[in-house]
């Protein structure tokens, strides 16, 4: 297709994009970021009992790979235009062709430097850059960078807009629940100026009363929402990201933000492009775009433009993507929003994402509950009408049944929770992303752990060495810091004159690229205590090499032996490579030196010969097996295992391979090996190999022991050597040291390996070339086994271990720090990365980060996600208890006729009143002893189910109902009514309140009530039924502390908050039962003697002992099915 009709063809793509608007519409299932908590997300499903669009689903998504497309045909548009315009044929355009061009030079992005040579881009930005060692460049001056800082900004994206603070108000009093109560004391109101009577006029203080509610339950929410916001600043805070940068010629870490055009930065395999990045220098670099272009394969970079459009052109790395594969250089050339993600974001509106699980069983259950409460509302307030009372009457009990049935004090609870967790976790190094991740984190049944750097301490040594057919100790000068000038470098030696330990110290100098942090103090430090900059592996062999009294330090050695050409380890090849030239001596015939390093089985199957005692000698089977035998012999130690070999190659043909890679016609790590890659690769000399140890963390046997005793698997899955991974399994305890593979099977009894199934084995340690050779079968006999261990493995056999446990319904979690666990992290129901390990890709793929990289901190959250879920449950069993006693009386009224025992109002004190403080402070409950001692909850298991409707409704309930009604019936008999009088009195015009107009004769006493005193009488029973409900719910709220404990186990002093919140609903009943005006005239209670707060004492008491008989057929006979 020629320039021409491609500007045709994306001129036509604009124009039909241009009737589409520029942001989709998200999904039901996504909701914005926008900081309004756990509270629109509830609503948001309430709204859906009545139809009513969620806000969420109004809002647009911000699609970057759209507009990134969107701005890369417009660049080609551009340009295709700019051509036309100097030859002329822009005048045979028409109207609406130039006019989409106009449109489209408002959507291009402007960058120029991918065509400037290196040299040119440099100066542009005075700074200097020296390509043969980039190492050796010198940057920018302190100087500089810092009024370019002054000038142009921090490197930071401007923090999407917050919604305005009067519509957070706003959206506390449109809610449904708020509308409701709104609505009805609108309603309150114009009752009062419609009737105008004597009886009417209490309902102007209800009205008051319920819009002082909607407003009170607005000002905690808002209060509530804004200390969640702050947990999780005061979080973001702390994921403060660095760069490598150089300036006066020093490698520096800096703060991402510091970062100003001009900067030099050393990019690596897991780096986090840090700025819009022109590449200086590369090998085998690939970088990740899939954040701009939605296009997941890796792409290539080189020093070479590919492309005039600068989207295109493999000479650029933008803000924000990823290093997947290799290192290079780059000069920082855009910064914060003049990035290309910048743009783009101004470009569009908010990000969307996912529900957690949480937030989406917390919508399912309010959806349900409202659903249930609008239908019982209706029912009853048909019934009023049927039975002949007011509509006024009717539909203030219909709010009533409504407030009951929905728990107010879930929002609030749930906000309390997650955040309480979260500061917790954060005290104890645990930081989380999102509040809602700390649930998930509770319902983990598997967690598929990394070895190095989670279990183990990632403070790799050198400790054996494998030469000349003789295992060496490696002994180390606890507090060397440097040594002598003049030292040598080998690099006058000839390769005969070197002995086999020489030639591998030099491997372990050369063909690495960790450095030690150019800073002062850094330096000044003991060798073995220096902060590297490199992977541990390497940062072992660093300080190995240095640590050696006889040769010279490795910024000599890697100055005499400079690099001509490298392909970077990655997880496929499993090695490293690197091409050195000898700057004083060169080798002999044009020769190079290809230094190779790896997994020992993978450069040995490279090798057709093995150096001993200085000679060269073939590597025959006998050979082979001496290897092998040590290899083994390392690995049962929990050794990390490192082979070493090298070729001298022809210099041309390295120097020819290097140039195709920088014009980008090929990819040194996807070719190697192949017909058209130039340089050797077999026929390669064997060294030896060094066996680095790496001891477990502190603390993390314990904590696997703890997580098996939760009933939570633990699963090593390393890319280390199955030997090594099994000896690290048995020392954390992964293993047991009894268990048997079907290795250690076979060899007991003298078989093939293949012939072992795996159900006889006790443990399964599973080499990474056997993962894709599994049957369901076998993934079946693998997965049931509680000790198992995979080895070897590679980023798409991780992905496929975290499919396979959750295909059998596990919440898995996967901890991480490497780039390659990037896409297990992100599949993973909660992704865990290591801080300090971390690749700054992990973190972004991960759900929480482990701030002091500590295994044992994944249990504390365990503990805190399952106590959040505990805290839950048992604020929703408490809220509602209460209903039955607040429904039943209306069918007593309706069956037996007897007077109303409750009206709606004293149901709305309860609810909007007396509860609220309680329910919340079930949320700063304690974990129960035993919670770490129970199985995972299964992911089918609801937060409210039926046992929990059943404990509430059927079993508490039902006892808290019979104590109200005996303390209302007792109210009548106190003042001379018999319960043969009650029954359908109301239908006989007795005890109907101010509709009350006959007279009542006692025949048993001849006592005669008037109206007014039946009036009185039956609001005292009212009043007696209310407080009854009240004091049994104190009761509730201590048996609920606990689903399992005995609460005498458990302690009745390890949360206070609950002592307030019974202390603020005791003060709230005795202000609306003694207080004058407020109680006689507005509520229509009445003054209560002392024996009505005692008479629901016993049934307190019944409900203590039915909820400990309970939990202790729990907890001695197992009766699960009691356990809500």
């Amino acid at each position: 297709m020629n320039h021409d009709d491609d500007h045709h063809h994306q001129v036509d793509v604009l124009i039909e994009e241009d009737t589409a608007p520029i942001n989709d519409t998200s999904t039901s299932n996504t909701t914005s970021t926008k900081p309004t908590g756990v509270v629109s997300g509830i609503r948001a499903s309430i709204d859906l009992v009545v139809g009513r669009r969620s806000e969420e689903q109004r809002k647009p998504s911000l699609d970057i790979p759209r507009i990134y497309e969107e701005a890369r045909q417009s660049i080609d548009i551009v340009q295709s235009a700019e051509r036309e315009l100097k030859s002329g044929e822009v005048l045979k355009k028409s109207k609406k062709e130039r006019k989409f061009v106009e449109k489209a030079k408002k959507k291009a992005i402007d960058i120029k430097e991918h065509e400037m040579t290196v040299a040119g881009v440099c100066q542009a930005y005075e700074t200097q850059f020296d390509s043969d060692k980039p190492e050796n460049s010198q940057g920018l001056t302190t100087e500089i960078a810092e009024k370019k800082l002054i000038l142009n900004g921090r490197n930071a994206l401007a923090p999407p807009k917050k919604q305005a603070f009067i519509w957070k108000v706003i959206e506390q009093f449109t809610s449904l629940f708020a509308l409701l109560l709104l609505f009805a004391g609108l309603l309150s109101f114009l009752d009062v100026a419609i009737e105008r009577t004597q009886s009417s006029y209490p309902n102007a203080f209800l009205g008051a009363i319920l819009w002082g509610v909607v407003t009170l339950n607005a000002v905690i929410t808002l209060w509530q929402e804004r200390s969640s916001e702050k947990v999780l600043e005061s979080f973001l805070e702390m994921q403060s990201e660095n760069a490598l940068v150089i300036r006066d010629g020093t490698l520096k870490k800096i703060d991402v933000e510091e970062l100003v055009v001009g900067d030099i930065v050393k990019i690596e395999t897991g780096d986090k492009i840090p700025a819009d990045c022109r590449i200086l220098a590369c090998s085998g670099l690939k970088m990740d775009n899939s954040s701009l272009t939605g296009e997941s394969d890796p792409q290539v970079r080189t020093i070479e433009m590919t492309s005039t459009n600068p989207l295109e052109t493999g000479n650029l790395a933008f803000f924000g993507t990823s290093v997947v594969e290799g290192n290079g250089y780059g000069i920082v050339i855009r910064v914060g929003n003049n990035t290309v993600i910048g743009q783009i974001a101004m470009l569009a509106g908010t990000t969307v994402t996912l529900k957690t699980p949480l937030r989406r069983e917390i919508d399912s259950f309010v959806r349900k509950i409202g659903a249930l409460s609008f239908l019982m509302a209706l029912v009853f307030f048909v019934l009023g009408f049927i039975i002949g009372n007011s509509w006024f009457q009717n539909f203030i009990f219909a709010i009533g049944i409504i407030v009951a049935n929905i728990p107010q004090g879930l929002i609030a609870t749930v906000t309390a929770c997650l955040t309480v967790s979260a500061t917790r976790l954060r005290a104890v190094n645990v930081l989380v992303k999102k509040l809602e991740h700390v649930e998930t984190l509770g319902s983990t049944s598997v967690i598929c752990s990394d070895k190095t750097g989670t279990l183990t301490q990632n403070r790799m040594t050198v400790v054996e060495m494998w030469s000349d057919g003789t295992i060496l100790g490696v002994n180390y000068e606890r507090y060397m810091k440097g040594k002598p000038a003049g030292l040598t470098t080998y690099n006058t030696l000839s390769e005969a004159e070197m002995t086999t330990e020489q030639k591998i110290r030099r491997a372990c100098a050369l063909c690495s690229k960790t450095t030690f942090l150019q800073e002062e103090a850094n330096l000044k430090k003991p060798i073995l205590d220096r902060e590297c900059h490199g992977d541990a592996s390497e940062t072992a062999l660093v300080k190995f090499f240095e640590t050696r009294n006889d040769n010279a330090t490795i910024d000599e050695m890697r100055e005499e032996y400079p690099e001509l050409y490298s392909i970077p380890f990655n997880s496929k090849n499993k090695w490293m490579l690197t091409v050195n030239q000898n700057k004083k001596k060169p080798f002999p015939d044009g020769k190079a030196l290809l230094l190779m390093k790896g997994a020992p089985e993978r450069i040995i199957q490279r090798c057709t010969h093995i150096e001993v005692m200085g000679n060269v000698l073939p590597l025959d089977e006998n050979w082979k097996q001496n290897f092998q035998d040590a290899y083994d012999f390392f690995a049962s130690k929990g050794e990390r295992v490192l082979g070493f070999a090298q070729l001298f190659v022809d210099e041309n043909l390295v120097i020819e391979q290097k140039q195709r890679e920088e014009s980008g016609k090929t990819s040194g790590g996807e070719s190697a090996g192949q017909t058209n890659f130039l340089i050797p690769m077999e026929g390669l000399t064997f060294l030896g190999c060094c066996g680095l140890t790496d001891p477990p963390k502190v603390g993390v046997p314990e904590a696997v022991g703890k997580c098996k005793t939760a009933g939570i698997q633990v699963v090593m899955v390393t890319g280390d050597h199955p030997a090594t991974a099994k000896a690290i399994a048995k020392q954390v305890g992964i293993i047991e040291h009894d268990a048997k593979t079907i290795e250690d099977i076979a060899a007991e009894e003298g078989v093939r390996v293949e012939s072992v199934p795996y159900s006889r084995a006790d443990a399964v340690v599973l080499h990474g070339e056997k993962i894709d050779q599994l049957t369901e079968t076998e993934w079946s006999q693998v997965l049931k086994k509680k000790q198992i261990v995979f080895s070897r493995t590679s980023p798409q056999q991780k992905l496929l271990i975290v499919s396979k446990f959750q295909d059998l319904k596990h919440c898995v979690a996967v901890t991480g720090d490497g780039t390659n666990d990037s896409p297990a992290l992100k599949k993973a129901d909660i992704g865990i990365a290591m801080n300090l390990s971390g690749s700054a890709v992990s973190k972004e793929a991960a759900a929480i980060i482990l701030l002091d990289d500590n295994f044992a901190s994944i249990v504390n959250g365990v503990e805190e996600g399952r106590l959040i879920f505990d805290n839950l449950k048992k604020s929703i069993a408490y809220t509602l208890t209460h209903l039955l006693p607040e429904i039943g009386p209306f069918l007593a009224y309706i069956v037996f006729g007897i007077p109303l025992p409750i009206t709606g109002l004293l149901i709305l004190t309860i609810d909007l009143g007396t509860e609220l403080v309680a329910a919340v402070s079930l949320a700063y409950e304690t974990a129960e002893s035993d919670i770490m001692r129970i199985p995972p909850r299964k992911r089918t298991d609801p937060l409210v189910g039926f046992r929990l409707l059943n404990y509430s409704y059927l079993l508490i309930g039902m006892i808290e109902t019979m104590a109200c009604f005996n303390n209302y019936l007792f109210a009548f008999a106190y003042y001379g009514v018999p319960p043969r009088y009650i029954w359908w009195s109301t239908k006989n015009g007795y005890f109907n309140g101010s509709d009350t107009k006959k007279y009542l004769c006692i025949d048993e006493t001849g006592l005669c009530l008037s109206p007014e005193l039946q009036n009185d009488i039956l609001c005292t029973a009212q009043t007696a039924y209310w407080i009854a409900i009240i004091l049994c719910q104190w009761m509730t709220l201590f048996v609920t502390k606990t689903r399992r404990l005995s609460i005498f186990a458990h302690g009745i002093f390890g949360n206070l908050v609950i002592y307030f919140g019974i202390v603020y609903a005791a003060i709230l009943a005795c202000i609306f039962t003694y207080v004058p005006f407020i109680g006689d005239y507005i509520f229509n209670t009445r003054y209560l003697i002392i024996e009505f707060w005692l008479f629901p004492i016993p049934w307190m008491a019944a409900i203590f002992v039915f909820d400990e008989v309970r939990k202790w057929l729990i907890r001695r006979l197992n009766f699960q099915f009691l356990l809500w």
